[in-house]
């Protein structure tokens, strides 16, 4: 009987834990209180990431990445000292920008191309 509760207690104690834990994993995203200068999509390599730093001079990797075709509001620019430009994604969040494109360049440059396209008839009719 001692055995059956002992190994309650401990059950017990290890879901305390192992729920503690995850509950400590996992982080609370705040959204950043900023106006958006413009806005780029992430034109990384497919299905890969690229990662987010604190800072664009000597910044560190905050551990996690933005994905592949996502679209970021940019806040700021900057340039570091080997002469990149950095955007600032939220606080304290810096990207490259050499791994982005500009979503209302990239919308107006489809647009644009769609004007210029010649229409060709679906079906062109014999004269016979």
């Amino acid at each position: 009987m001692a055995k059956h509760k002992l190994f309650k207690l401990g059950a017990a104690a290890a879901l305390t834990v192992t729920g503690v834990s995850a509950l400590t994993s996992l982080k609370t995203v705040r959204a950043a209180s900023f106006t958006a200068i413009k806005r780029v999509k992430i034109n990384y390599l497919p299905g890969k990431s690229l990662n987010i730093w604190t800072n664009y001079n000597n910044g560190k990797f905050m551990g996690y990445r933005a994905k592949d075709g996502t679209i970021w509001n940019v806040a700021e620019t900057a340039v570091d000292k080997k002469g990149n430009l950095w955007y600032k994604v939220g606080t304290r969040e810096w990207i490259e920008a050499r791994y982005t494109v500009d979503v209302d360049k990239d919308a107006s440059a489809k647009a644009e191309n769609a004007k210029l396209r010649p229409r060709m008839p679906s079906r062109i009719n014999s004269l016979t």
